[in-house]
């Protein structure tokens, strides 16, 4: 996204906010309106849009309980294999130790 395209983002979240502020008239839903405004600020849509790209540049992410675990391209699920082990080593600090082939042909 190059700055002009901000720009022209920009102007019209405002144009929008300035349209939805003069059709409210009076302040019968202020606390709607406190929710638009506040998600209509430069901040909340910046924010937005880091987000977004964000997501879009690492879509090899997914989040349980607030911890990032990697997946393959195209992966949909996450086996709880995996899940419990990023969530040991997020906790304990160290490295889980990888399973032996034997143990690995048991399972």
């Amino acid at each position: 996204m190059t700055s002009q395209d901000r720009g022209r983002v920009m102007e019209m979240l405002e144009a929008r906010r300035l349209a939805d502020k003069a059709a409210e008239g009076k302040a019968r839903h202020r606390r709607k309106a406190s929710k638009m405004e506040k998600k209509l600020g430069k901040e909340y849509i910046a924010n937005e849009i880091k987000n977004s790209y964000a997501a879009q540049v690492d879509q090899n992410v997914r989040y349980y309980n607030s911890v990032a675990i990697r997946v393959k391209k195209g992966e949909k699920a996450v086996d709880t294999k995996v899940i419990e082990q990023v969530a040991s080593y997020n906790g304990s600090g160290e490295q889980p130790s990888k399973a032996t082939k034997e143990e690995r042909a048991m399972a």
